[in-house]
């Protein structure tokens, strides 16, 4: 085993990257150096990983040279599944072609992950790109979350090599003997990125010879800091009867600097979704006083305070659970849902639309339950081995609470196949021998 192989192995170990029961990981590959060092040490550590790879090739079609870059790739792949997609849509107003192109690769590798079954998608992001984003950061302006920077484990979206530097990069492409492509739109400073790499972090290093690993060592402080910021506020809120509870006691030690991000935290717990102004937080801690008593929050919820507690509350009623059958094919109303359901025959073709589903006719038979979600829902997602919360599945996927009750849940013979829109469960999955299968269909009215 090389030195950086070694290197990436002890990261993804003590860093938890890769959990019991996410045995497949899909590979993000341009061809470029960094992928291509994610490439070949993934191939040499799966056994010791005990994971299966795939490998995933998104075509921005920015460049003459991105034809010869797929293939490259695709040639590169004799070992493992390859998957290829290329940029077809047309760029929204007011993304740049840069922009644009993220955006729709992370849409290209969810997808394949999700059809496929891949439990990962790994990206190669190393220190280099962490100290260019969290210096761009600083300059645009930010707060200490903002000095998190590229996250080590996002969801399911994982960064094995954020351990090491690109020159490790190139010392290992060149010792293992393996080529690359070069992208030479990175050489262009009118992209902002690029000119923090090329312009702004070697001068900086002419007077701070430092500066690279003293901003890999905020990163990681802010990455405690925050970390522990969250995990108090999770003490010091909780759930009781579907409102949020927040103890005012706590806070009466705290100065004001810390009272201010403990309730941004607990807010966006609360409502799935970033604090965009300071105006709230300075709304809500008006309630620290004796004469605080109720403040209107967005998305229907309200804070009052009721003796030393902060009550976060709905203003509309909690969704009441609601169940119907489905016994044979047919387009259904059911809540605020239309559903679609067909019976098909081989040869099948796998959907790429989240919000359908193509399930094993065995696993999935007549008659088919849909339903709102339960307090200790279980299934299997689809590419695990073991048994996960549908609850910890809406709070990877970060799923607002209060969109949660109103998510379909498709069950068969008492085993959930399906959370509508997000996940289907693995024995439920089309296999080799599956010779009748269910179509479902869902949108909303």
């Amino acid at each position: 085993m090389k030195p950086f192989e070694k290197k990436v192995l002890k990261w993804i170990e003590t860093s938890s990257l890769i959990k019991e029961g996410e045995n497949k990981v899909l590979l993000a590959v341009s061809g470029g150096p960094d992928s291509t060092a994610l490439f070949h040490s993934f191939l040499s550590l799966r056994k010791k990983l005990k994971i299966e790879i795939g490998v995933a090739h998104f075509n921005h079609k920015l460049r003459k040279e991105s034809d010869a870059d797929a293939e490259f790739v695709r040639k590169m792949c004799k070992e493992v599944r390859f998957h290829y997609g290329e940029l077809k849509e047309k760029r929204r107003k007011g993304i740049s072609p840069e922009e644009w192109a993220r955006i729709k690769r992370y849409e290209f590798l969810k997808n394949v992950a999700e059809k496929e079954g891949y439990s990962l998608i790994a990206t190669a992001h190393t220190l280099d790109d962490q100290v260019e984003t969290v210096l761009m950061r600083i300059l645009r302006g930010t707060g200490i979350e903002g000095l998190n920077g590229i996250l080590p484990r996002a969801g399911n979206v994982i960064r094995p090599i954020l351990c090491v530097w690109r020159k490790d990069v190139l010392k290992y492409l060149k010792d293992i003997k393996a080529s690359y492509r070069i992208d030479e739109t990175n050489f262009d400073t009118r992209i902002p990125r690029n000119f923090i790499r090329l312009n702004v972090i070697p001068e900086m290093e002419k007077h701070f010879p430092n500066l690279k690993n003293a901003i890999v060592n905020l990163w990681m402080s802010s990455l405690g800091i925050t970390g522990m910021a969250r995990l108090v506020s999770e003490r010091i809120l909780f759930e009781r009867n579907g409102d949020y509870i927040m103890d005012l006691k706590f806070f009466k030690e705290l100065d004001i600097f810390c009272r201010r991000w403990l309730l941004k935290i607990a807010l966006e717990k609360i409502s799935g979704e970033p604090v965009s102004s300071s105006r709230v937080i300075d709304l809500l801690l008006s309630l620290f006083s004796p004469g605080g008593r109720m403040v209107k929050l967005k998305k229907n919820w309200k804070a009052e305070r009721v003796g030393d507690e902060i009550v976060f509350t709905r203003k509309e009623l909690e969704e009441e659970e609601w169940e119907f059958e489905i016994k044979s094919e047919g387009r259904y109303e059911i809540k605020n849902w239309v559903i679609d359901v067909k019976m098909v025959e081989p040869p099948f073709q796998i959907p790429q639309d989240p919000n359908t589903a193509l399930l094993d006719g065995e696993e999935a038979g007549f008659p088919v339950v849909v339903r709102n979600f339960r307090k200790g829902d279980r299934f299997i997602p689809l590419g695990m081995k073991g048994e996960k919360k549908v609850h910890d599945l809406f709070i990877d996927l970060k799923i607002p609470i209060q969109e949660r009750r109103r998510i379909p849940i498709f069950l068969s013979r008492g085993k959930i196949v399906w959370v509508g829109g997000l996940r289907i469960d693995e024995r439920a999955k089309i296999k080799e021998g599956t010779k009748r299968a269910i179509l479902l269909s869902i949108w909303k009215k």
